[in-house]
């Protein structure tokens, strides 16, 4: 960094011809061509703007890979598909799929005791510890506990909201009602040292933000509620809702958890990081990060799990096996070019049945027809959850792969079928990245 620095600072102060080398070294050069300063001066503000760039925006981090590989060193690039480590021994790349996890020191840490906040969850999983709640319209709006940083969110995409759950008893209560939820809202009340809870659905709140209007399931009744009676709402979102891919799970320093689809350091030193559904939480810098969270503590990819139930059966007399991280001619599992590490490779008429035991919250995959099939492959595949479709789409050679995102949670068994009309000769189906998110 000084050998930079004192590289330019000669260039300004005489006209002195340098040439910075491999080891840092500066040496005078010859003076024959006129454009060679200005050409050279330019160069080394270059270098000098890259070097303060990754002496000012680097953050200390370990990491671990899928393959158990070990690192630590400063992050000085990260976006989401790859992450840029400045070690001893110089840069190294990483794709985000290669990784575990990215710890990047102090670890998150816990509000002072008695402290008390919101919990609130999105559909997507992601969790946040909030000073306040607010709705007005559509629109809920959350202050992050201890930094009081504000978020905007749409309604649809909440969850959750639940009041103080320091007290044991209230927060077996509520999870008890979250687990068995159905097919419509629920507004959560206290009912003297526990939690009671109704069934409806929930309408905008007021512009004011002082009350919101509630229809009871029971006789159609339409309550209008103030806010502060409500000690905790539950949406209703059935499996099926499609988000985008995750891409890990990020934990900040305060401990909210967020499942991110993209973020991105700035030159600016800002962290950004946008959930799956859409949301965009700017941080000052990646200091207030604690953890990139790949591992399969979060995740479990589908190639990775033995199903509990596999049939399989075939038109043309001997049923074609399902593959695992490589497509059926055996080779990449590769859609529109694109290849793929992980993922399930299915003829028709194979149906596999896996034991979520209530687990996980998401199944994700990119559904396809593999790049191998050189004619027709006409399938279609059907993704269940507690034996009801949440996924029902006919795949075709020729369509653009697609992202799926369900939502499975409390859900016990998923089961995924390929199956087709009349001869099922080459009809198959590739579930690249297929995995389940907790």
């Amino acid at each position: 960094m000084a050998d930079f620095t004192a590289a330019t600072a000669i260039l300004l102060e005489r006209s002195v011809f340098v040439f910075v080398g491999r080891n840092h070294k500066i040496t005078e050069a010859p003076s024959a061509d006129p454009s060679f300063v200005p050409r050279l001066l330019m160069a080394s503000l270059r270098l000098l703007a890259l070097a303060l760039c990754l002496g000012s925006c680097s953050f200390a981090a370990d990491l671990v890979t899928h393959e158990g590989k070990k690192a630590s060193g400063e992050i000085v690039a990260i976006d989401a598909k790859e992450l840029t480590l400045k070690t001893a021994s110089g840069l190294d790349t990483y794709e985000l799929t290669r990784l575990s996890q990215v710890d990047v020191p102090p670890a998150p840490k816990d509000p002072a005791p008695g402290t008390k906040w919101i919990e609130v969850e999105l559909i997507d999983g992601s969790q946040f510890r909030c000073a306040d709640f607010k709705m007005k319209g559509k629109i809920a709006t959350l202050t992050f506990l201890g930094t009081k940083q504000t978020l905007d969110i749409p309604a649809n995409t909440l969850l959750y909201m639940i009041r103080d759950l320091s007290d044991a008893k209230i927060n077996q209560a509520f999870r008890g009602i979250l687990s068995k939820r159905g097919k419509r809202d629920i507004w959560i009340f206290p009912k003297g040292d526990s939690l009671d809870a109704t069934t409806g659905t929930f309408d905008d709140a007021d512009d004011k933000g002082e009350n919101i209007q509630f229809e009871l399931e029971a006789n159609g009744e339409k309550l209008n509620i103030q806010t502060t009676r409500i000690y905790g709402m539950i949406y209703n979102q059935p499996p099926g809702v499609l988000l985008a891919q995750t891409v890990c799970r990020v934990i900040d320093s305060n401990k909210n958890i967020i499942f991110a689809k993209n973020f991105i350091l700035s030159a600016d030193k800002t962290f950004t990081v946008e959930t799956v559904t859409g949301a965009k939480i700017v941080y000052p810098s990646m200091a207030s990060i604690s953890k990139f969270d790949f591992s399969a503590g979060s995740l479990m990819f589908l190639s990775n799990a033995e199903p509990t139930k596999v049939d399989l059966s075939s038109t043309e007399g001997i049923p074609e096996p399902y593959r695992r991280d490589r497509n059926l001619d055996n080779g990449d599992l590769k859609m529109g070019s694109v290849k793929y590490s992980k993922g399930l490779a299915l003829h028709s008429r194979t149906q596999l049945t896996y034991d979520l035991g209530g687990k996980y919250k998401t199944f994700q995959a990119i559904v396809g027809v593999d790049d191998c099939v050189e004619g027709e492959s006409k399938s279609t595949l059907i993704i269940e959850a507690d034996f009801k479709p949440i996924f029902t789409e006919v795949i075709k050679k020729g369509d653009k792969p697609r992202a799926l995102n369900l939502n499975v949670l409390n859900v016990k068994q998923l089961r995924i079928t390929v199956e087709s009309d009349f001869l099922d000769l080459g009809n198959q189906v590739d579930l690249a990245d297929a995995k389940l998110l907790k």
